[in-house]
């Protein structure tokens, strides 16, 4: 008799811990940084010490954690995929939600905790009015409410925020508490006792922690400043300071008030809260560290260390990679940062600027003897966000079947320039062979988010191009039509916009 597949993946998992383990104690420095990005505890130690101390159970949480869960024994129950999700949402594991969403999607209907941490209100609605008491049912210690602000879907998209800004509405309306902390973790004594809006700050939810501050919730800064202090180590001390110390400079206080105006004069900003300082910086938007130089450069002589991955998959180096500009990226290599680290996924930084369209800083770590191992794929999906039409052509052209094995990694990238409007990238995209329906990690697909944000052109230009729209998303289950009325409903700004969209998809 064959063995079960779960048996399978748990023996594989044993595997890398045990050689994973080997690394550390053999000193490897990029097993090291891994499992010291996975647990805090670890993070606290010099490297140098690490190799004498760390053990197998070490390796096991730190594996645990990458997966999405709280414990090496929660991760050995993880046939049930409701016990997985939640387990991934109360552990902080972005990437994790990302690149399972689609199969999470269907929980929403079956469990009032999975319907909130996927901000699905609708089905959220009809758990409660179903059973009232559902508001204040746990699930390992976890409220509806606390699921909200954990969900890490505000990394996706503004619509995938707004959302639970919508459940959270509805279950404080239907009684949840919102005082509640979140339970103490053993496994992780930095993250115990957290208000439940601190979570939703951390995850960029800004929207979210703005409306419950309206309901009366108290802010998180308090708690915030805590935390910060519990996961200062010698190492970063100086790097937190360097960080204060910039930003309490007069002159940096009031570019940023001069830039907050500016973006608040332009339409449909309000409801935009990514967390992704790549998505920011295509938006055109300020971010809160952006491509400034001077700060990084002074956190990096500080101590700071950009090649640690963290939750997100990446690291600091990949999302500078992203969209800074070279001269900021030679700060980093000037400074130790090491061009040949990989993000959880084993991307390369140089594949990362390649991906994003980063031409100027894949050549300059090109000049500096870093191998491209960029995929056929990345270099497409780059070519088409530089707006260089010709060059994806040339791709497809040289791969026919290059666009046979899309992920939804790259469709997303597809959906996310649909939705920022950018009218060259999705012509693109479009002429290189993209199909218009694709689906992105999020559930949706280009069309859904052009709706939402009310891109009247990109959405003419979606339909001249054979998009469906009457394709339901995979995770709110909606149409185009209904994402286009959501967003003159929720989308600050774009009413006008959104409901223009409305009229032309019902044509």
């Amino acid at each position: 008799m064959s063995r079960p597949s779960s048996d399978l993946h748990l023996e594989r998992l044993k595997k890398a811990a045990k050689r994973l383990l080997d690394a550390c104690r053999a000193g490897n420095p990029e097993a090291i940084l891994r499992v010291q990005a996975a647990l805090p505890r670890l993070r606290q130690i010099d490297r140098e010490r690490v190799p004498a101390i760390i053990q197998l159970a070490d390796v096991h949480q730190a594996i645990a954690r990458e997966s999405g869960f709280a414990s090496w024994a929660e991760l050995k129950r993880s046939g049930d995929p409701l016990a997985r999700m939640l387990a991934a949402v109360r552990g902080n594991h972005v990437r994790t939600v990302r690149q399972h969403l689609a199969e999470f999607a269907p929980l929403a209907s079956a469990n009032v905790h999975a319907a909130a941490a996927l901000g699905n209100v609708n089905a959220l609605r009809r758990h409660l009015c179903q059973d009232p008491a559902l508001v204040s049912g746990l699930h390992d210690h976890w409220t509806p409410f606390m699921y909200v602000c954990g969900s890490p879907l505000p990394r996706i998209s503004a619509r995938h925020a707004t959302s639970l800004v919508a459940c959270a509405a509805l279950l404080l309306d239907a009684g949840a508490d919102s005082r509640l902390p979140i339970p103490e973790d053993d496994s992780d004594a930095g993250q115990s006792q957290q208000p439940a809006v601190f979570r939703a700050l951390m995850h960029g939810n800004i929207l979210l922690v703005t409306m419950l501050q309206k309901r009366g919730v108290a802010s998180p800064a308090a708690y915030l400043q805590k935390w910060i202090e519990a996961e200062r180590s010698p190492d970063t001390a100086a790097m937190h300071q360097t960080f204060a110390e910039f930003f309490r400079r007069p002159e940096v206080r009031a570019q940023f008030r001069s830039r907050r105006s500016e973006v608040a004069a332009k339409p449909g900003i309000g409801a935009i809260g990514f967390a992704d300082p790549m998505e920011m910086q295509q938006m055109r938007l300020p971010n809160l560290i952006g491509a400034r130089a001077d700060l990084w450069t002074a956190m990096l002589d500080a101590g700071f260390n950009p090649t640690n991955v963290s939750t997100t998959g990446r690291s600091a180096l990949h999302g500078v990679a992203a969209y800074a500009p070279a001269h900021l990226v030679e700060a980093f290599l000037a400074r130790g940062g090491d061009p040949r680290v990989r993000d959880a996924d084993g991307r390369s930084v140089l594949a990362t600027a390649v991906r994003a369209g980063n031409l100027e800083v894949a050549a300059l770590l090109r000049s500096q003897g870093v191998e491209d191992d960029s995929s056929p794929i990345d270099r497409l999906l780059g070519a088409c966000l530089a707006g260089d039409r010709a060059a994806a052509l040339a791709l497809v052209a040289a791969s026919p079947d290059l666009l046979t094995s899309v992920s939804r990694e790259d469709a997303e990238v597809f959906v996310r320039a649909a939705g920022r409007g950018n009218l060259n990238q999705v012509q693109s995209m479009l002429d290189a062979g993209f199909d218009p329906n694709v689906e992105g990690e999020g559930g949706a697909t280009p069309l859904h988010q052009a709706a939402w944000r009310g891109q009247l052109d990109v959405v003419q230009l979606l339909l001249d191009r054979s998009a469906d729209r009457e394709i339901r998303d995979r995770l709110y289950e909606q149409t185009a039509v209904e994402w286009a009325l959501d967003g003159a409903d929720r989308a600050e700004g774009v009413q006008e916009q959104c409901l223009a969209v409305v009229d032309r998809l019902r044509r």
